[in-house]
């Protein structure tokens, strides 16, 4: 594939690069406000958007995130013991 590729590959459509797009910058900004924010915050915030950027209902895509931003603050901080920021003057 790499030495003679497929000519009749077609390449994806646009929209599909401004899916990508937006969820480098959805990730870039969750690095940015982890600290500030705190980890679940941030965490919801991200997983929501590229969950309702998936297809998902904007309230069960961002109640998801919350979720899963709990779930793994805990597991983190108290199963394994590396704290995560918690954010909002902690």
């Amino acid at each position: 594939m790499i030495v003679k590729p497929d000519p009749d590959n077609h390449w994806p459509a646009l929209r599909t690069f401004a899916e990508l797009g937006i969820a480098v910058v959805v990730l870039v900004f969750y690095a940015l406000l982890l600290e500030p924010l705190g980890f679940i915050l941030a965490t919801m915030l991200a997983v929501g958007t590229l969950c309702w950027r998936m297809g998902a209902k904007p309230l069960k895509a961002y109640l998801t995130g919350l979720i899963s931003g709990a779930v793994v603050f805990v597991l983190f901080t108290y199963g394994l013991e590396l704290p995560l920021p918690l954010g909002l003057r902690s």
